[in-house]
């Protein structure tokens, strides 16, 4: 608020109070009040007083207020009238001047008393700046870029102010930062700080009292791209050639490609695919250059050249390395060599002819001409009449007017060709009892160095194979082979000279034999549910002389129980596997070697019960009979490692298995006999591992801990407790 007193008149004065009500952003409301006052008032007045308020130079006239009163010698202060006022803010706070009067007429004091003041208002609101308008950016040249715009003014003398530009620039994808702080009436700049290869971003801004305006959009302008600093020309194949770029342009739209045969004195456009390889270059010693092209964007685009670099020299022509040649390395007299290469043509042209030249046993050279692409040449059989060496060597001839180098000699041995025969057994001969009797000859001058024999079925399998030394021509076979009755099989004969050269010889035959008649076979269950298998021969011709009884495991693989038993014993299985089915083979033998093959399905069934077994023999059993459970746990081991992988990566270990597992298992049983309980607490005190048999035909070598516990309340039952641990399987002692 602001006061102030008028002249004196006689005993009175007025005074003035003034200030601001409210505001807008434009005006102010300011409220001017007019007081009397008496000074030791002498005199009662009542009648004939005025006032009037004025505000920033408004004309008001007096207003009439009644009367006013104050006793004698009284100082009494008495509000007259009050006026609002609005008033226009500027661009500047301001001081607004403030009048009021009051007059008396009709008496004793009659005469006037003006009081002024002054009241500050702030100026109008100031906001935002408009941001510049029109922006546009020019390239000048790769040391100076243009840039124009026009200034939005709206509200200069208002509410919007403009004080000035701001020119924001960033290099090569940087965040713009000022670069210049220009006046209110700027309306272009030339940045004269670029350099060539490089990208250019431009923002505006306006600035003002009432702030900083939003950004222009961001113009872009690029400078000329600079050359690779390094061009190397290389071959990725004989028929191309690529390049590839060191301290390549950061700006690139396209890039222009131009080969050299003359050392860079003429250029010509050369074609390369996004990989820079160009797949039909221009033939002879070539050069090549690249160069970048680049848009320079902004309002008035052109297209830059950027510098060219230069690469190495490459031939793209050129006479053919040697060729890969190839032949057999020994002949037969009277056959004919085929001699075969492999061109190598690094300029990649096509082989237009080829020489062979050929040096005899006896030394004499002769070259042979090769028309065209052909990569072989025969030597004819007349030509191989007698033993001797032979050296052949190739070149060959491409686009390039000479001949390329000769390869590398490829030595041919001509030897005469071994003679062998098989004598035994006979073609197409009927093997009615065994062994087989294997014979045959062989004959030649520079002796085996090598020989094999094998037989196979008539699917093809071989179901036998010897190596015999060198100077062996019989021997023997007998059931090792597996032979079936009344089957066909093939006898093959290998053997390699001591030249070299090898000879294949068959003979066919078959099996055709009185075979002994099936046994009578009875298993029977022993304790803990071990199996005895009796085989009892039958009593006819030919008779079984021995017995072999091998168990067929439900996985396929099989288990030789027994071999060379007699008629009436028995084979005794002490780890049959539970409740899955599986089988026996007995294999009966004649004196004549002639074999039966019987196979008898089987499954043991124990109830659900389970075995552990112990000896060196798994002669010695545990019968584990009642409310059998259990459970098994594996684990592979192998090692865990943390990798440091970076921010946001699986923050789990890596395991690296070591092709090791560990298996474990436990087992709950219920003993409800007292001898089995002391039997149990015997054997299991007696031994530390054994083979254990669970109830779904699983059998595994463990090595085993066990607790065996009771409740008195409950009369003659006890729990057994087994842990086991999978050890290395080992077979039992079989006798």
């Amino acid at each position: 608020m602001s006061s102030a007193w008028g002249n004196q008149v006689e005993r009175w004065r007025a005074g003035i109070n003034a200030w601001v009500t409210s505001e807008t952003d434009t005006t102010a409301t300011i409220r001017v009040e007019a007081v009397w006052q008496s000074v030791a008032w002498g005199y009662n007045v009542s009648n004939g007083v005025s006032a009037f308020c004025d505000c920033d130079g408004s004309d008001t006239p007096y207003v009439g207020t009644g009367g006013v009163y104050a006793s004698k010698g009284e100082t009494r202060t008495i509000s007259m009238y009050t006026r609002d006022f609005t008033v226009p803010k500027t661009g500047n706070d301001r001081d607004v001047r403030c009048g009021a009067g009051v007059r008396l007429a009709g008496g004793y004091h009659d005469g006037t008393s003006r009081a002024y003041c002054s009241v500050r208002i702030s100026h109008r609101t100031w906001y935002q700046p408009r941001r510049p308008a029109s922006f546009a950016a020019k390239r000048s040249s790769d040391t100076s870029q243009s840039l124009t715009w026009a200034g939005d003014y709206t509200g200069l003398d208002g509410g919007y102010p403009w004080s000035g530009v701001y020119v924001d620039r960033g290099r090569d994808g940087a965040t713009p930062s000022n670069l210049a702080t220009l006046g209110w009436a700027a309306t272009n700049y030339s940045d004269n700080s670029t350099e060539a290869g490089h990208r250019y971003d431009y923002r505006l801004y306006s600035y003002g009292p009432g702030g900083t305006s939003q950004a222009t959009d961001t113009l872009t302008l690029y400078t000329t791209p600079i050359a690779c600093a390094l061009l190397e020309a290389y071959k990725p194949t004989a028929t191309t050639v690529g390049l590839r770029a060191t301290g390549a342009p950061a700006y690139v739209d396209s890039w222009e490609f131009q080969a050299s045969t003359d050392g860079g004195a003429t250029w010509a456009d050369a074609a390369f695919d996004e990989d820079w390889v160009c797949a039909d270059p221009p033939k002879g010693t070539v050069r090549f250059r690249v160069r970048a092209l680049k848009s320079s964007g902004g309002s008035s685009p052109v297209t830059l050249h950027g510098a060219w670099a230069e690469s190495n020299d490459v031939a793209t022509l050129c006479a053919p390395l040697a060729p890969n040649v190839s032949a057999p390395g020994v002949v037969a007299t009277g056959t004919a060599v085929t001699v075969t290469w492999q061109d190598n043509h690094p300029d990649g042209t096509a082989q237009s002819a080829a020489q062979v030249e050929v040096t005899a046993a006896n030394g004499t050279v002769t070259t042979a001409d090769v028309k065209g692409a052909a990569t072989s040449w025969t030597r004819a059989a007349s030509q191989q009449a007698s033993a001797g060496t032979i050296r052949f060597r190739v070149r060959t001839k491409g686009d390039h007017a000479d001949w390329g180098e000769w390869s590398s000699y490829a030595v041919v041995r001509v030897a005469v060709a071994p003679r062998a025969a098989i004598t035994s057994p006979a073609a197409s001969q009927v093997l009615d009892a065994l062994p087989l009797a294997v014979a045959w000859e062989v004959t030649d001058a520079t002796g085996v160095s090598q020989q094999s024999l094998s037989i196979a079925d008539a699917s093809g399998a071989v179901v036998w194979s010897a190596t015999p030394g060198k100077g062996v021509r019989s021997l023997s076979v007998g059931t090792e082979a597996g032979f079936t009755n009344k089957s066909s099989y093939t006898l093959t004969y290998s053997m390699r000279a001591g030249s070299g050269l090898t000879l294949t010889k068959t003979v066919a035959f078959s099996t055709d034999w009185a075979q002994p008649v099936t046994p009578t076979v009875t298993p029977t269950v022993g304790d803990g549910y071990t199996l005895e298998i009796l085989i009892e021969a039958a009593q006819t011709e030919p008779a079984a002389v021995s017995f072999d009884v091998v168990r067929v495991n439900p996985d396929g693989s099989k288990t030789t129980l027994v071999s060379g038993l007699k008629g009436g014993q028995t084979a005794y299985d002490s780890l049959p596997p539970l409740n899955v089915a599986y089988s026996y083979e007995i294999h009966a033998y004649a004196a004549s070697g002639a074999v039966l093959n019987y196979v008898m399905p089987y499954l043991l069934d124990s109830d659900g019960h389970e075995v552990l077994s112990f000896g060196s023999a798994a002669q010695e059993h545990l019968a584990l009979r009642y409310d059998a459970q259990g459970s098994e746990s594996g684990k592979a081991s192998g090692e865990t490692f943390h990798f440091a992988l970076g921010t946001g990566q699986d923050p789990l270990p890596a395991f690296y298995a070591d092709g090791d597992i560990d298996v474990t298992g436990s087992h709950s049983y219920v003993i409800a006999d007292a001898d089995e309980y002391r039997a149990a607490r015997r054997k299991l005190r007696a031994h530390a591992d054994g083979w254990f048999r669970d109830a779904w035909g699983n059998v595994a070598v463990v090595a085993y801990s066990y607790q065996i516990s009771y409740d008195a309340k409950q009369y003659m039952q006890w729990q057994l407790q087994l842990d086991v641990t999978e050890t290395m399987w080992e077979e039992p002692n079989r006798g």
